[in-house]
């Protein structure tokens, strides 16, 4: 016994003893840091989760309202191409036996409506730097190509109007009574009670004789066919983004 206490006093067992115990308090000290981190990322994580969840339900609703405009767009740009070629075969030689019909497809093609996109929550994203928190690689490249494909349409839409203002709205607006042309439209589009006032045969007759006005149906018959298509795969694109936001707000 007194053999093992002087060991015990002896000055290279107490360094051991004082190098155990400090080796044991700096591990503990770093276990409670490493898990002070890991509690500290789990919470960045779920509270960046949080945030993402947020950002995907402002896209989603961002795209639900540019489904809306997008069909809207393309059902006055389908009713013009269907108008502008039958504005076509009278330039050809088709009589004017009905001037309420010449007059509907007439302004059928003149009435453009002008798509809008709603990517306010993109836009935010794009400008706090916060696109990255989207998980959803395949989400994110579809939210890109839907942007470079509105300003596509945006191109398209300003091409169209600049057409229609050198070829058509200025010889349409120096010859015909738009006042009761459109009254008479609006009558055939049951926006309005009662039959208005047909068109002029003889204002018909003029624009007839002008190639330039031609001329502006034909493009508005290239441009809006091109145009379209280009509006009806990125609203397949925008149905597909949503159903993947769907996908991951169950989850």
């Amino acid at each position: 016994m007194l053999k093992s206490l002087r060991n015990n006093l002896r000055p290279e067992h107490r360094l051991f003893r004082v190098l155990r115990n400090g080796v044991g308090e700096v591990l503990m000290v770093m276990v409670g840091i490493l898990l002070a981190l890991q509690v500290n990322n789990w919470n960045d994580g779920r509270k960046e989760g949080v945030r993402e969840r947020v950002f995907l339900r402002g896209i989603r609703t961002d795209l639900e309202l540019n489904i809306v405009e997008l069909d809207t767009k393309i059902t006055y740009t389908e009713n013009a191409l269907r108008s502008a070629n039958v504005m076509i075969t009278y330039f050809e030689g088709t009589p004017v036996m009905d001037l309420d019909s010449f007059n509907f497809h007439t302004i059928e093609v003149l009435a453009l409506y002008t798509f809008h996109r709603n990517n306010s929550t993109f836009k935010e994203m794009i400008s706090s730097g916060n696109l990255g928190i989207l998980t959803d690689d395949t989400l994110k490249r579809e939210l890109l190509d839907m942007e470079r494909t509105y300003d596509q349409v945006d191109g398209y839409q300003e091409h169209i109007r600049y057409d229609y203002e050198q070829f058509l709205y200025d010889r349409y607006f120096r010859i015909a009574d738009v006042g009761v042309n459109f009254k008479n439209y609006a009558a055939q589009k049951g926006w309005s009670e009662g039959k208005a006032g047909s068109m002029a045969l003889v204002d018909a007759e003029v624009l007839l004789q002008d190639r330039a006005y031609k001329n502006g149906f034909a493009l508005s018959i290239l441009n809006n066919n091109d145009l379209v298509e280009i509006l009806r795969t990125v609203r397949s694109t925008a149905v597909r983004s949503i159903e993947r936001i769907d996908r991951q707000l169950k989850n």
